[in-house]
C-alpha cells in the first residue's frame, strides 16, 4: 500500500526536501498521462452475431392470403405488430384486463426489480472510474510490549492515540479489465431489459390465451346446453313413438347415449371454464375467489383483417429473447477481456494524509503528522496456470453462449413457421366449419318447413336442430383455435408491448468510460 510505502522510505532515509517532493510529484503527474494514453481495452471487441440468411421462414413459398370465416387475412411481410397488438383482437374487454395486468402482475414486479438491481449493480461498477476517496479515524488505548522491539527494550506504559486519516485511490485502467468489467454489467442490463420486455409479452399472450380460451368455453357451454334440451326433447319424443309402436326400442336407447355422451361433456368444459376464469383473475394480481364472470363470449372478438409478418432478418433484432441471447454473448465476450487482462500488471495511484496525537485536539506538529502518495503495481508472475485456464474457460463460455443464441436465433424461425402453418391450417378448417354450419342452417330451415307442411314428424326437426348445435360448437372451436393461433403468431414475432419497451435511464449503459 501507498502508506506502507512512505513509512518505509520514513524509516530508512528519513522525509526527502521540499524540493525532492516536488519532483516526485512532477513525475507522478507526468506518469498519469502516460498510462492513460498506453491504456488498452484486451478483449474482442463485441460485434452482435450475424443472423441466418433466410428469407422466409417455412420451405414453400409464404402465402399472401389466409383463408378466414367470411374472407381471407393479408399477411403483410416486412411489417412488425403494432404496440399493444391485442387490440386488434376488437374486444375491449380484454384491452382493460390486459392493461390492468400490466399495471399489477406480481410477476412484472419482480422483473422490475431485477433489472433495477442490475442498473444499480451497473452503477456500483462504474465507481470504479472515479478517485475513491476515504476518511477513517480510531482512538486505541494500547500498551505494547517490550520484548516486540527488542530483548533490552524497557517497560513501555500505556497510552492513548488518536488518529484522523485521509485517503484517495485512483485505479489505472490500462488494459481494460474495469472497462470490459462495466461492459458485462451494461449487456447485463440490457439482459434484464430484455426480461422485463419479454415478461409483459408472456403475460399480455398469456391473458389474451386465457380470455379466449374462456369466451370459447363460455359459447361452448351455452350450445351444449341448447343441445342437452333438444337431445332431451328428442328422447321423449322416441318414448312417445316408442309407446304407440312406430319407433323401436333401440333407437330409444340410442337417444338416451346420446344425451348422456352430451351431459358428460358437459362437465369438463365447466371445469375449464373455471380454471380459465380463475387464471384470469391471477394473471390481472387478484385471488382467484375475485373471479367471475367476465361475460365475454366469441362474438366479442374479431379476425384482424392483416396479420403482420416480420423479415427473418429483422426479427432477430425484434424478439426480447433473441435480444436478451445476443447480450449475453457480450457479456460472455467481456468475460475474456476480464481474464485477459488479468494477466498483465495492473495500477494504483494512491495517496494518504494523517494526524496521530496521544490527546484528542490533534495539534499541527510535525511529529504527528504522516502523509504518503504514489503509484502501485501489481504483476502477476506464477499462479500455476490458473489464470491461462481462466482465460480458457471464458472463452469457452463465449462460444457456448454464441451457440446459444444461434439455436434460439433457429427455434423461433420454427416457431414463426409453425404458427404459420398453423394459420394456414385454421383457416381451411374454419372455412369449412362455416360451410357446414350454413348447410346446418339451410337444412334445418328446410325441415321446419316441411314440419309446418306436415311432411315430416317432431323428431326429425329437433334432430335438425340438433345437427345445427354440432355445427355450431365445432365452429366455435375452430374460431377459439384460430384466435389463439393469432396471438401464438405475434408471441412468435416478439411483438411490442409499449414504443419503447427497455426503458434503461442510463444514456451511455455499458460503454467503456463512465
Amino acid at each position: 500500500m501507498p502508506g506502507s510505502m512512505a513509512f518505509v522510505w520514513q524509516r530508512r532515509f528519513g522525509w526527502p526536501s521540499c524540493s525532492s517532493r516536488l519532483s516526485a510529484c512532477r513525475a507522478v503527474i507526468n506518469l498519469v498521462p502516460c498510462a492513460i494514453l498506453a491504456a488498452c481495452t484486451l478483449g474482442p471487441d463485441f460485434l452482435p452475431p450475424e443472423a441466418p440468411a433466410a428469407e422466409r421462414y417455412g420451405s414453400g413459398s409464404t402465402p399472401e392470403f389466409l383463408p378466414i370465416e367470411n374472407g381471407s387475412q393479408t399477411l403483410v411481410a416486412g411489417t412488425a405488430p403494432e404496440a399493444r397488438w391485442w387490440r386488434g383482437l376488437g374486444s375491449p374487454n380484454l384491452d382493460a384486463m390486459i392493461e390492468r395486468a400490466l399495471d399489477r402482475a406480481p410477476a412484472l414486479e419482480a422483473a422490475q426489480a431485477t433489472l433495477r438491481q442490475a442498473e444499480e449493480a451497473l452503477r456500483a461498477g462504474s465507481g470504479v472510474f472515479y478517485p475513491q476517496v476515504d476518511l477513517a479515524a480510531s482512538a486505541l488505548r494500547q500498551r505494547p510490549s517490550a520484548y516486540r522491539v527488542g530483548p533490552v527494550a524497557q517497560p513501555t506504559q500505556p497510552f492513548t492515540l488518536y488518529t484522523l486519516t485521509g485517503s484517495v485511490g485512483y485505479v489505472l485502467d490500462v488494459f481494460g479489465a474495469q472497462r470490459r468489467a462495466v461492459e458485462a454489467l451494461g449487456a447485463q442490463v440490457r439482459i434484464e431489459a430484455e426480461g422485463l420486455r419479454g415478461a409483459r409479452l408472456t403475460l399480455a399472450a398469456n391473458l389474451a390465451n386465457t380470455v379466449i380460451a374462456a369466451a370459447g368455453y363460455r359459447t361452448q357451454i351455452g350450445l351444449l346446453e341448447e343441445q342437452i334440451e333438444l337431445q332431451r326433447q328428442q328422447l321423449e319424443l322416441a318414448r312417445s313413438l316408442e309407446a304407440t309402436g312406430l319407433l323401436p326400442h333401440a333407437l330409444v336407447l340410442n337417444a338416451q347415449a346420446a344425451l348422456d355422451a352430451i351431459r358428460s361433456a358437459l362437465a369438463p368444459i365447466r371445469i375449464r371454464y373455471r380454471g380459465a376464469s380463475h387464471l384470469t383473475a391471477i394473471l390481472q394480481g387478484d385471488t382467484p375467489e375475485t373471479a367471475g364472470s367476465h361475460g365475454i363470449d366469441l362474438s366479442d372478438f374479431r379476425q384482424p383483417s392483416s396479420l403482420p409478418l416480420t423479415l427473418p432478418s429483422r426479427l432477430v433484432r425484434q424478439r426480447p429473447d433473441l435480444r436478451a441471447a445476443q447480450s449475453a454473448v457480450q457479456v460472455a465476450s467481456a468475460r475474456i477481456g476480464v481474464a485477459t487482462a488479468a494477466l498483465f500488471p495492473s495500477f494504483l495511484l494512491g495517496a494518504s494524509y494523517g494526524r496521530s496525537a496521544p490527546e484528542f485536539a490533534l495539534p499541527g506538529t510535525a511529529s504527528g503528522r504522516f502523509w504518503s502518495f504514489g503509484p502501485s503495481l501489481d504483476l502477476p508472475l506464477f499462479s500455476g496456470g490458473a489464470m491461462l485456464a481462466q482465460r480458457r474457460a471464458a472463452v469457452e463460455f463465449h462460444r457456448g453462449a454464441l451457440a446459444h443464441w444461434r439455436s434460439a436465433v433457429l427455434a423461433a424461425f420454427a416457431q414463426v413457421a409453425d404458427c404459420l402453418a398453423a394459420l394456414e391450417h385454421d383457416g381451411e378448417v374454419l372455412t369449412i366449419q362455416a360451410r357446414q354450419l350454413r348447410v346446418a342452417g339451410q337444412s334445418l330451415r328446410l325441415v321446419a318447413a316441411s314440419r309446418q307442411a306436415g311432411l315430416v314428424s317432431d323428431i326429425d326437426l329437433v334432430a335438425a336442430r340438433i345437427q345445427y348445435t354440432q355445427a355450431a360448437l365445432a365452429l366455435a372451436q375452430a374460431q377459439t383455435v384460430r384466435l389463439q393461433d393469432v396471438v401464438a403468431l405475434m408471441v412468435a414475432l416478439g411483438g411490442e408491448v409499449e414504443n419503447d419497451p427497455t426503458p434503461v435511464p442510463l444514456a451511455r449503459i455499458g460503454q467503456a468510460v463512465p
